[in-house]
């Protein structure tokens, strides 16, 4: 980021920017230094300082693990918890309705339907592009790896 990008901004304090890969908002720009002070969280009472170019104003392109973990957030607001999975898959369905889900072959994706799914949502899932049920299957992945995770813990 350069002291222009902040030139153009009427506004800066408390404004979101990135970095080192982490959101975080501007608490005080010094222009004469060319630093930005930051926060990592709004209300925060310490803050970091970085160079301007090391700051970015736009987030930075998600990874994989960033779009694993924003599917499981919100399949967990949706209630699939951990908790939910030991109870519906104690034995590892998870995995094969994962594998099905980015193998299955055009016109057969009504015999993969997992049982007591319901057909028009499992015909909803497979019509999506591969990316998308790609993302939606390594997230049943980790599913299952919470619910092995959940189980070890219960034994000890």
């Amino acid at each position: 980021m350069t002291k222009e990008a902040f030139d153009n901004q009427k506004w800066y304090k408390n404004m979101p920017v990135w970095a080192n890969g982490q959101k975080c908002y501007v608490r005080e720009v010094r222009f004469m230094t060319g630093e930005i002070n930051v926060i990592y969280k709004i209300g925060a009472t310490s803050g970091v300082t970085w160079d301007f170019c090391l700051v970015e104003t736009s987030p930075p392109e998600p990874t994989a693990l960033d779009l694993i973990a924003q599917e499981r957030e919100k399949q967990i607001s949706k209630g699939y918890t951990v908790e939910h999975d030991a109870k519906c898959y104690p034995y590892g369905g998870l995995i094969e309705i994962a594998s099905n889900l980015v193998n299955f072959i055009p016109g057969h994706a009504v015999e993969l339907c997992p049982s007591n799914w319901n057909i028009d949502y499992w015909l909803k899932l497979c019509n999506l592009d591969y990316k998308e049920r790609v993302r939606i299957s390594a997230t049943w992945m980790a599913r299952e790896l919470e619910r092995l995770l959940h189980l070890e813990n219960k034994e000890q």
